[in-house]
């Protein structure tokens, strides 16, 4: 008798600090063991857009930052998907933009996963002893369970 794995789908957030990579090889690590589709995710910080908006003029400036937030998720994407090739696992990208713990948690919902796993804390996250912003707004709002990797 075959049983479905536990970990179904999980879904990893990124954003290319050294904390979610290592969430990213945990994942890629959990899907080799229990043979889980992995979803990876990177959401584009419409805050940030916002926030840059108001400290700068001029709309050139805060569109060029806009494109370069949306490369950066790519490029992003693009490491997590060469370090999957190691592992002989094929990953679905998912470039969202929008606030991130609500893209991540939405995302994690559509797809009815069982498993988020992420850093403890981004780019943005503070000192080591607090959890990041986003990190503590998805695990209040996920449905499922949420893994944090240090």
């Amino acid at each position: 008798m075959v049983t479905e794995s536990i970990f179904r789908l999980i879904v990893v957030p990124v954003d290319s600090s050294p904390n979610s990579m290592r969430a990213a090889e945990v994942a890629l690590n959990m899907c080799k063991e229990f043979g889980s589709q992995l979803v990876v995710v990177s959401v584009v910080d419409t805050g940030v857009i916002f926030d840059l908006s108001h400290r700068i003029e001029g709309g050139r400036k805060v569109m060029q930052a806009e494109q370069e937030l949306a490369q950066d998720a790519e490029h992003t994407l693009e490491m997590v998907e060469e370090m999957a090739e190691g592992y002989d696992i094929s990953i679905k990208k998912v470039k969202r933009k929008g606030h991130p713990h609500l893209e991540i948690v939405t995302l994690a919902n559509e797809l009815k996963a069982s498993l988020i796993i992420m850093g403890k804390g981004g780019r943005r996250g503070g000192s080591r002893l607090a959890l990041g912003n986003i990190t503590e707004r998805v695990i209040e709002d996920a449905d499922c369970s949420v893994m944090l990797v240090t």
